[in-house]
């Protein structure tokens, strides 16, 4: 079983080999970079393996960070729908950030969706559960300037990040 073989299968759209392979690949960093750049293929099924690879992946956050604005690229301007929504899940399972709300409106188009609709259900529960979060990491959030004061009811520590809720 190789990468070659994976990009083969989603080319030709056998989705149940793909949906077998990923979890023995997608851990693997050389896999992970190859996914990286299926993301700028000229065939939207091989974007879409791309996306599904970076979703399904163990990816540390500072490694993860360079992968985020090619996800985003994805997600806003593909015309296949099933690699929009692909990138979506990917950077709702790694730190959306500031792209959260952007990515909870495509997951709940996505939870309409037969194909893919289980998948973005469990997302939306995890997204919706953050989504008030503030990732505290000496960047201000979106507007935040505007807001004035900011009461902070609740900051704790999640891994390495320090979120508050605002």
């Amino acid at each position: 079983m190789n990468m070659e073989d994976l990009i083969n299968d989603a080319r030709t759209e056998n989705w149940k080999s793909v949906d077998e392979k990923i979890p023995k690949l997608c851990n693997d960093i050389k896999v992970q970079n190859i996914a990286l750049k299926l993301l700028a293929d000229k065939d939207g099924n091989v974007r879409d393996l791309g996306a599904s690879i970076l979703e399904k992946a163990r990816i540390d956050s500072a490694r993860f960070s360079r992968m985020r604005v090619p996800l985003v690229m994805v997600m806003r301007n593909d015309n296949n729908i099933y690699a929009k929504y692909r990138a979506a899940f990917a950077l709702a399972n790694h730190e959306p950030r500031e792209y959260t709300q952007e990515v909870l409106e495509l997951i709940k188009q996505a939870s309409k969706n037969k194909e893919v609709g289980a998948i973005a259900n469990n997302y939306l529960g995890k997204l919706e559960k953050w989504k008030n979060f503030l990732v505290l990491d000496g960047k201000q959030a979106n507007n935040l300037e505007n807001k004035g004061s900011i009461d902070i009811m609740l900051v704790c520590i999640l891994g390495e990040k320090w979120w508050a809720l605002i």
